[in-house]
């Protein structure tokens, strides 16, 4: 019997609550409309922060931005091990719970030191790779440094449970970014120096009030230390996940400076914010909540055609709501300088689509521990190599449509991919 469309969505925590076997749906709905209405109050904040200083900087220093993000998100993925992930997923209840935290938390800083170490090393060679100068690059160094800190406290609440304090960490993060990019500007004359210092200022500071009153749980020697081992495994492929993910979603930053200019860059990155990156947004939202209950669940197969069903419901209107947003977004920037175009818009709304559906969907196969993670990594990588491939053949011919065109194939291959390896991979019996 098909479900009405009104109740797909609504009716997945019931799903979750018999697939599972800890918390009921009455905590699932509690955790996840707090974790809702915290993410898109922050969300709502964060994203005035970039309206504005996009409309005061510009497309070119926005650009600049958005590159110094990008290098951030690479170091950050080598800075983490892959540990934040790890966390949540051994450390979201069960024996041995609290040691995962520990031993999530000392190889996160082992992989700080040694990235910093060889960046130290090697920042001129990092900074010809990535076409990046010595500036930008060293701000993205202390992005990812930042960044780090934060996903890894927030790994731990989630892993915890304590999704109030989640919530609230993500909406201080909003706040502080705001009031520090004020004080940015009043500083300084505007330029992205202003931004970045504002998001590195605001993780650095949530990271060390959430990891603070944490010490308990992480400084202790772990108990069960024959958790180390899955962890590592874990970390090691969701880390190659991460470069995957840079691949396919970050790189676009770094080939439109290299083929194009930094005017691109910023432009690409205003389209972004309301259409892939509010698509990554939501799909960060729902992997909040769901990804610790889905570790937990012995019956993600049933989970799965949940959320297919639901997506052919929820398609439609969420390409709407991404074109609404960019329209809206790009006029509060400023129309002469992010000229709105109807062509670029629906190719963005299109993409954020099949992100989020792949996004979503993915979640199920993560939740299979290092089996799933192990078919991430293959995934991910394929993608990136095919977007990152595919930039360098569209672009220089379609500019700013050609980096989304090749991140929409990219998405929909892995979406493709999930579809047709989801119902032979998963299983009832709990992960492997």
């Amino acid at each position: 019997m098909r479900l009405p469309a009104s109740r797909l969505f609504l009716d997945l925590p019931d799903r979750l609550l018999r697939a599972g076997r800890t918390q009921g749906a009455a905590r699932f709905l509690k955790d996840l409309g707090w974790i809702g209405v915290s993410f898109t109050v922050a969300r709502i904040v964060s994203g005035l922060c970039s309206v504005l200083a996009a409309r005061l900087l510009g497309p070119e220093e926005y650009g600049r931005v958005g590159l110094a993000v990008a290098a951030g998100s690479l170091l950050s993925t080598v800075m983490l091990l892959g540990m934040n992930a790890a966390i949540v997923r051994y450390g979201a209840g069960g024996p041995g719970a609290r040691s995962a935290l520990a031993i999530g938390a000392r190889f996160a800083g082992i992989g700080f030191l040694v990235t910093t170490a060889a960046l130290l090393v090697g920042s001129r060679r990092l900074g010809d790779l990535l076409g990046l100068p010595a500036s930008i690059l060293w701000c993205g160094w202390a992005y990812g440094a930042a960044f780090s800190g934060y996903a890894l406290a927030t790994g731990i609440l989630q892993a915890l449970g304590r999704f109030v304090q989640r919530g609230w960490a993500e909406i201080a993060f909003a706040g502080l970014s705001l009031a520090a990019f004020g004080a940015g500007m009043a500083l300084h004359r505007p330029s992205f120096m202003s931004l970045v210092f504002a998001y590195v200022s605001a993780h650095a500071v949530v990271a060390a009030a959430s990891l603070w009153p944490l010490r308990s749980e992480i400084l202790p020697p772990p108990q069960d230390r024959g958790r180390a081992s899955p962890m590592i495994r874990y970390g090691f492929y969701t880390m190659g996940c991460g470069v995957g993910f840079f691949l396919t979603s970050t790189v676009q930053a770094l080939l439109l400076n290299a083929l194009l200019s930094t005017r691109e860059v910023g432009i690409y990155a205003a389209h972004s914010l309301a259409s892939v990156g509010l698509a990554m947004f939501a799909g960060s939202l729902f992997s909040t909540v769901f990804f610790p209950k889905a570790s937990a669940s012995t019956n993600r197969p049933r989970l799965w055609r949940g959320l297919w069903k639901a997506w052919l419901f929820a398609l439609v209107p969420s390409f709407l709501a991404f074109a609404l947003a960019q329209g809206v977004v790009l006029v509060l920037m400023g129309r002469a300088a992010f000229t709105p175009e109807p062509r670029r818009i629906v190719l963005f709304a299109l993409c954020s689509c099949v992100v989020l559906m792949q996004t979503s969907l993915g979640q199920v196969i993560g939740a299979e521990g290092v089996r799933g993670a192990r078919l991430g990594l293959v995934m991910s990588l394929a993608m990136g190599g095919l977007s990152l491939a595919g930039g360098l053949v569209l672009i220089p011919h379609w500019g700013i449509e050609g980096a989304v065109a090749a991140l929409t194939v990219s998405y929909t291959v892995g979406l493709v991919w999930l579809g047709l390896a989801g119902r032979g991979y998963l299983h009832a019996e709990g992960a492997a």
